[in-house]
């Protein structure tokens, strides 16, 4: 169990921060962001996420729900997606519908060790491209344990919003996820 909560507590700093409209500017849109993400957690994630980047989250998800899974691969997938799971409808989902199912076990788990963001500084923006970078300090906490993290987060226009980019760091999590399966 122990294992487990560090590495949800881990997920949560891995967390990409936010998605925001056109009219808004990088800094207000995270706020608002947070403010979802405190107020409903992270069942908020996959609706601010780019859909290429749900389409990319899926795919480093599926080698785990692949035709013979192991028998930790199984219980994973029935506490993600069902005890009815199989490695076809799982990979029948909607991208936006395998994220879902994973931040439901993430934000179930998490409520269970009750980690909170406790502070979230957004020191600016830098545009690239397509592409806009927000410096975000975050404080994330669970009963006498804090950690501060600094991180940068990408977006990508979407129609008239920019959406979440994955962070590097998500790959990361599909690998340990894999790892805990063998």
């Amino acid at each position: 169990m122990h294992a487990f909560r560090s590495l949800l507590f881990a997920f949560t700093l891995m967390l990409p921060v936010a998605s925001f409209g056109a009219t808004q500017t990088p800094e207000d849109a995270c706020r608002t962001y947070y403010t979802a993400l405190q107020e409903q957690g992270l069942g908020v994630v996959p609706e601010y996420m780019h859909p290429d980047e749900l389409a990319r989250f899926k795919s480093m998800l599926m080698p785990i729900f692949q035709t013979k899974p192991n028998s930790k691969d199984k219980e994973f997938m029935a506490a993600v997606f069902g005890a009815s799971a199989t490695p076809t409808t799982v990979a029948a989902l909607p991208p936006v519908e395998l994220m879902r199912a994973v931040m439901r076990l993430v934000s179930k788990k998490m409520d269970a060790v009750n980690i909170s963001f406790d502070s979230v500084t957004i020191l600016g923006s830098v545009t690239e491209g397509d592409l806009a970078h927000v410096v975000v300090r975050s404080k994330i906490g669970s009963g006498d344990f804090s950690m501060t993290k600094m991180e940068v987060v990408s977006f990508k226009p979407d129609n008239s919003d920019w959406k979440l980019m994955l962070t590097g760091d998500m790959e990361g999590l599909a690998k340990a996820i894999q790892a805990a399966g063998k």
